[in-house]
């Protein structure tokens, strides 16, 4: 409880300690990848962005977001173009961020929100509500408040010694609750969760948490809703606290495939039979490096027989495609 007195209602279900578990796990075992595991950061950043925006009601595509990336013209609506723009500003500069620091959030949202909103960076000046389908499901409180409850929040959050697991998706809940800016607060609240996380393992950084929340976005609403009604932000942390432990789940395993795949390009440099790939590798398990190995990395159309007629024949071979070639020197 910081100096004012104010603590964030939640319930502490065994399903949430459980779940707080398991995901502390998890997030080891794909520490353990180093920076192997960050081959995926570009991909997942894109990944994210995409989520964050989308639920937001954002039409482009992941390869249009790519496209912005990489400085590329994009016919798209400007205002959804501006968006994913300043959505990938925002994430560049969220290591710079510090979570309980409340001007760093106004900061955040001034970066998100510049040419969108005519008051970025500022609290709302007037009353706001969260529409549903059937109309208001949710008034927000009333402008005037905003000032004392988010240095409450922030207190909160500086002072707590609640694991950051169960702290970031408190504080995203508090906050949605809370509304406190005209616009943004969606995308805004899961950015400064990710913050959170991230200055409790830095993997959090660049996994893809967002777009997992895209995926089950009727869930994400419906979470916030069961909170709003129970008047506790419990039912939003479970949902949460599932969502990242998918998204490790995913990350993993694709990261797995990711190194069996990039330790097959690079002995696949020259043609090479699979006997010889085998033993580059140091593989004997001709099920294993067909299974996780070579059919992978051809699916992905990474590499490609010799002999395409004839896959069985005794004298294929597997050498690498363009398609290959750039991606291992995008990774290298």
């Amino acid at each position: 409880m910081n100096q004012d007195g104010y603590k964030p209602l939640y319930t502490l279900t065994e399903r949430i300690v459980s779940l707080v578990a398991q995901i502390s796990e998890a997030a080891g075992r794909l520490s353990v990848f180093g920076d192997q595991a960050l081959r995926l950061r570009r991909a997942n950043r894109i990944r994210t962005i995409h989520g964050s925006v989308a639920i937001e009601g954002n039409t482009l595509s992941e390869e249009q977001i790519t496209a912005i990336l990489e400085g590329k013209r994009v016919l798209a609506p400007p205002r959804e173009i501006l968006e994913v723009q300043n959505a990938l500003k925002a994430y560049d500069q969220m290591s710079a961020w510090v979570p309980a620091k409340e001007a760093d959030l106004l900061a955040a949202h001034e970066v998100l929100m510049t040419g969108l909103l005519e008051n970025a960076g500022k609290y709302r000046r007037k009353s706001a509500g969260v529409m549903g389908k059937e109309g208001v499901i949710h008034i927000a409180p009333p402008a005037g408040r905003l000032p004392c409850l988010m240095k409450q929040l922030f207190g909160w959050l500086g002072s707590t010694d609640l694991h950051p697991l169960l702290a970031g998706a408190v504080f995203h809940y508090e906050f949605e609750f809370v509304h406190p800016f005209a616009d943004g607060n969606g995308r805004l609240g899961r950015l400064w969760q990710t913050l959170i996380l991230s200055h409790w393992n830095p993997l959090f950084a660049d996994i893809a948490v967002e777009n997992m929340i895209y995926a089950h976005q009727q869930e994400y609403y419906t979470a916030i809703n069961r909170s709003n009604a129970q008047n506790n932000s419990a039912p939003f942390v479970e949902f949460m606290l599932e969502v990242i432990l998918e998204t490790l789940s995913t990350q993993q395993a694709t990261q797995q495939v990711t190194q069996q795949v990039m330790r097959l390009l690079n002995v696949a440099k020259t043609d090479r039979s699979r006997v010889e790939l085998m033993k580059a590798l140091k593989l004997k398990d001709r099920v294993n490096f067909s299974k996780n190995y070579l059919e992978p990395t051809l699916s992905a159309g990474f590499i490609e027989m010799t002999e395409p007629d004839s896959p069985k024949s005794p004298t294929q071979k597997y050498r690498l495609t363009e398609k290959g070639r750039k991606f291992l020197e995008n990774q290298q």
